[in-house]
């Protein structure tokens, strides 16, 4: 990576030198081909969740396949009401918010 792009994201316009591996604002790997995917040192990688990048659509990526951690193999937050429980923090999770079945909205 240029000296010049480290510390930013490839994805700026700074960084807009395809000839150089980093990709451009328009997803371009260093061969100029369209990228659909994250350019990675000039190469195109799939966008998937649990590769450890928090990718647009991703509240976080913790780059693991556990669902019971505090990021759910949705790459989303793990929340008391998802349905999963997630130890020690939660005892229950229903997946719902209702107090008056066996396990009350607080997952307690």
């Amino acid at each position: 990576m240029p000296p010049e792009c480290v510390g930013r994201d490839p994805g700026e316009k700074f960084c807009d030198d395809t000839t150089r591996h980093v990709c451009s604002a328009d997803l371009l790997s260093v061969d100029s081909t369209e990228c659909d995917g994250r350019c990675v040192d000039g190469e195109c990688a799939p966008i998937t969740c649990g590769d450890g990048h928090a990718d647009p659509g991703e509240e976080r990526d913790d780059g693991n396949d556990v669902t019971t951690d505090e990021c759910t193999t949705f790459c989303r937050w793990a929340t008391c009401g998802d349905g999963v429980v997630h130890a020690p923090e939660e005892e229950c999770d229903d997946g719902n918010d209702r107090d008056d079945d066996d396990c009350l909205s607080t997952c307690k």
